[in-house]
């Protein structure tokens, strides 16, 4: 640590006794005020970080030539900027977890402080965000639909879905190929997207279709499938007499 001054107090201290008998004491006191070299660093979560787990697990180190004291968690999850949990936290150089469960779904600020043995604090020198999402997207079919047929070689497959937290892309599957497989995706943004996919070149013939949507974290097909019959093939008409 580097000194920043130097103070000394002189201290006399008299007594008495009874027979008025005195005898005094001198004492000299020094006091050092010394630069706090408090550093305070956010391991994990990465910032930006995102998951479905409604319990996270943060990791702060700090380091201070003097000694630490205690190291603490801040967050806004409640609504404002605020100490949420506390812990002691020894030598020059040291790490801690600290863990908050049962959070509700939401974007957060996180950072960590410190105390040395001197009462001095310190606060990392920025905060960091994390996304909670547990829940998956809701996918809808839209249109065609269930069961229709259809002469036409392309057919307008259309889906919508939503999420709290918005939606990165949408997909269409179907077992056009023989098994179940996405057949295009395309990315999406926000709460709500919907979509039309061009399904070309159409062989006659009956299969299933569904959508499925991507957030930042979950993936969710819509919770049925429908199906659609292509009959390109004109009837053959026999004249027999």
């Amino acid at each position: 640590k580097t000194i920043l001054s130097l103070v000394t107090y002189s201290l006399i201290i008299t007594a008495n006794d009874s027979l008025n008998n005195a005898n005094n004491i001198s004492i000299n006191i020094t006091i050092t005020e010394q630069e706090s070299s408090l550093v305070i660093t956010l391991n994990s979560p990465a910032d930006n970080n995102a998951t479905s787990s409604n319990t996270i697990n943060f990791n702060c180190s700090a380091t201070d030539a003097g000694g630490l004291s205690n190291i603490s968690l801040w967050t806004n999850y409640s609504g404002s900027w605020q100490m949420n949990k506390s812990q002691q936290l020894l030598g020059t150089s040291n790490s801690s977890l600290i863990s908050m469960s049962g959070m509700k779904d939401g974007s957060y600020n996180w950072s960590c402080s410190a105390n040395d043995t001197l009462t001095n604090w310190g606060m990392a020198t920025a905060n960091r965000t994390f996304l909670i999402d547990s829940v998956p997207p809701v996918v809808t079919l839209i249109s065609p639909n269930d069961l229709i047929t259809t002469a036409n070689s392309t057919l307008y497959l259309n889906c919508t879905a939503t999420d709290n937290f918005g939606i990165t892309n949408i997909s269409m599957w179907t077992n056009y190929s023989g098994s179940w497989q996405m057949n295009t995706s395309v990315a999406v943004s926000g709460s709500y997207a919907q979509n039309q996919f061009a399904f070309a070149g159409l062989k006659s013939g009956s299969y299933n279709w569904s959508c499925g949507a991507n957030n930042t974290i979950n993936f969710a097909m819509a919770t049925t499938n429908r199906t659609f019959t292509t009959d390109s093939v004109p009837p053959t008409v026999t004249l027999n007499s």
